[in-house]
This record gives C-alpha cells, sequence and structure tokens, in this order.
C-alpha cells in the first residue's frame, strides 16, 4: 500500500466536486483522506517547497499558493503514486488530455490547479505536512 499527496491549488477550490468525482469514479484508491480547506501562510509554502528555495519561479508559485485557500488530500492504494499521476496528467494543463484533471481545468502551467506527489520519496515528506496525525506507512508497505 503506497500514500500520496495532493493538494487542490486555490484556483482549482470552486471545482472541487468536479476533481473529486474524477478521482472517486477511477475507483484506484482505497483510502481518501481529506484535510480542511485553509489558507497557506508565505511561511508554509516556502516550507513545503523548501527543496525549490533558489529557482526563478519559486517566488510566483508563493504568491499564488497564498492567495487562496488550497485542500490538501491523502490518497492510498497499491499504485497510488502512479495511479495519481496519470489521472491529474502533465503539469502544463494546455498539453493535458481532457480525461485528467489538469486536462479538465485548463489553467496553463504555472497555475495548473492542482499538485501532487511525484516520487515515493516525495510523498513520504508532503503526507506529514498536511496530515501529521496518519499513522506512518509501515516499512515493509512502503
Amino acid at each position: 500500500m503506497k500514500r500520496t499527496l495532493f493538494i487542490i491549488k486555490p484556483n482549482a477550490v470552486n471545482r472541487y466536486n468536479d476533481i473529486m468525482g474524477k478521482i472517486i469514479a477511477s475507483r484506484k484508491f482505497c483510502a481518501i483522506y481529506f484535510g480542511d480547506e485553509r489558507l497557506l501562510t508565505r511561511e508554509d509554502v516556502e516550507a513545503f517547497y523548501y527543496k525549490h528555495y533558489g529557482d526563478d519561479w519559486l517566488h510566483e508559485l508563493v504568491d499564488y499558493m497564498v492567495s487562496g485557500p488550497i485542500i490538501p488530500i491523502c490518497l492510498e492504494g497499491e499504485n497510488a503514486i502512479e495511479d495519481l499521476m496519470e489521472l491529474v496528467g502533465p503539469t502544463d494543463s494546455n498539453q493535458a488530455s481532457e480525461d485528467t484533471v489538469r486536462g479538465m481545468l485548463k489553467l496553463g502551467k504555472n497555475q495548473n490547479g492542482c499538485h501532487r506527489s511525484d516520487s515515493e520519496e516525495s510523498a513520504a515528506e508532503e503526507v506529514p505536512f498536511f496530515f501529521p496525525d496518519l499513522l506512518p506507512m509501515l516499512e515493509d508497505e512502503i
């Protein structure tokens, strides 16, 4: 069993039902943990994206992520990371097919409507950031 993090970003929160409908209809996840809609501080966003400190685009992303509420969601499944990647589509939603979340949203590359963990290592760091009370996955489940 694997876990991954999915965040509905500020410009897509109003499409929550559409996005979750697509994820639930996929039947790829055995558990879904919903976080509360929340506003992030600049410090929250900078801590979450700390690996990108110094990247040219980080300032723009921080401004965007503090512009409105986000909804964090933890998904569990046998291939949670890969399944979510397939459902979400490429970072640039203009290149995403209509049957993906980003293709459905069509919000562009820089404000693509959602975040997803891109690896097991990222998911292991990102999930506890928003879901500190979830018990860690057992070592043999990772």
